[in-house]
């Protein structure tokens, strides 16, 4: 899988930019506020059809414009395949007035957009994964399965829009504004929902943690002992019932995979808890790889890897360890130090890209 082109318009610091990637890698080499993160944000775009960034989608609109485009050509299995997206704005304080979504001229739903082009993006704020919320290791899980999944990628989106209906529902009922009866309709529907994502993400853990122990053994003398422990929130009907009374006092839904977290492991130590710094980015360094392969077992293509600005947060072990990566697939790495440029050539064939401040 590769992008061969990519084309913006109106899309963050950008009136117009043209690029076109050539080599297996491409070194995109450019001072702080170039937009060099904004060019892997428009990739992964195309791969997802959500910017990484964005609390809301219309801040990637030049504040002076009303649209942006968002074109790329891709290469898959079935060919090359032309992607677009177009946002136009409503007004600053509304959502978007239109998001349109293209496969080689025709829109699409997401859902078909999506299973095009796939792509990995690592970036120095991953490495603080383990430490943040559990809400963003949701979002983590939620961001790859997508990707993979059509049945997932609506599941989910289905499962917050229920999520939000019923805490609104369970409100009305402990004010006595309406019967407990109107909950077991959304209870039903939470069930469904509940099992496909736990199910997906279970397997996702369960596939993570095989690889991991083979790519941990390969960064790290024991790194074999790497884990993810995932900590699901069952849904049952016997447990939404014994919870009943407590989510109409809260008037939130309280269990679910809207509560599901997972940790890192290593050697039997949380490393949230206990684990060094250097530790931590091992950690992560291996749930990245695994991510690439995770992606390729269940699409069998391997995705672009896309690294924001990654190396000046690695040390030189772990600088050396993802090089290797790069022969493996297309690699598109942004970044500001002019040292990196000697370990991209020595790793494979490349190319550079040099941006200017904007």
């Amino acid at each position: 899988m590769k992008i061969s082109d990519l084309n913006l318009e109106n899309f963050r610091n950008f009136d117009t930019i043209s690029l076109k990637f050539t080599a297996p890698v491409t070194l995109i080499l450019a001072p702080n506020t170039s937009g060099k993160t904004n060019i892997l944000e428009a990739i992964f775009y195309l791969a997802t059809s959500r910017s990484f960034r964005a609390d809301l989608e219309q801040e990637i609109i030049q504040r002076d414009k009303n649209f942006c485009n968002i074109e790329g050509r891709a290469s898959n299995a079935n060919g090359d395949v032309s992607l677009r997206i177009f946002l136009q704005k409503s007004s600053e304080e509304l959502p978007l007035a239109q998001k349109r979504l293209e496969v080689n001229g025709v829109s699409r739903r997401s859902t078909t957009f999506i299973a095009n082009f796939h792509a990995v993006l690592f970036t120095p704020e991953d490495l603080n994964l383990i430490s943040e919320s559990p809400s963003r290791r949701r979002k983590y899980l939620d961001t790859v399965l997508s990707q993979i999944s059509p049945d997932y990628h609506t599941a989910i989106s289905q499962y917050q829009k229920i999520i939000t209906q019923r805490n609104k529902l369970l409100e009305k009922i402990r004010e006595n504004n309406t019967t407990i009866e109107q909950l077991y309709y959304w209870n039903d529907k939470l069930l469904k929902l509940g099992k496909l994502i736990y199910d997906q993400r279970k397997d996702m853990m369960e596939i993570y943690n095989g690889e991991m122990k083979i790519v941990g053994s390969d960064l790290h003398s024991k790194g074999k002992d790497l884990a993810l422990i995932y900590y699901p929130s069952i849904l049952t009907a016997e447990r939404l019932s014994s919870y009943q009374k407590k989510e109409i006092d809260s008037g939130q839904s309280l269990i679910g995979p809207h509560r599901d977290d997972f940790a890192f492991y290593w050697r039997g130590m949380d490393l949230e808890k206990y684990g060094s710094r250097g530790e931590q980015r091992l950690g992560i360094l291996a749930l990245k790889i695994a991510e690439l392969h995770f992606i390729e077992q269940k699409t069998t293509e391997r995705p672009v890897l896309l690294l924001d600005d990654i190396f000046s947060e690695l040390d030189e072990v772990h600088r050396k360890n993802l090089t290797q990566l790069f022969k493996n697939q297309q690699t598109i790495i942004t970044s500001t130090e002019e040292e990196v440029v000697d370990s991209v050539k020595q790793a494979a064939e490349s190319e550079i890209i040099e941006l200017k401040r904007s």
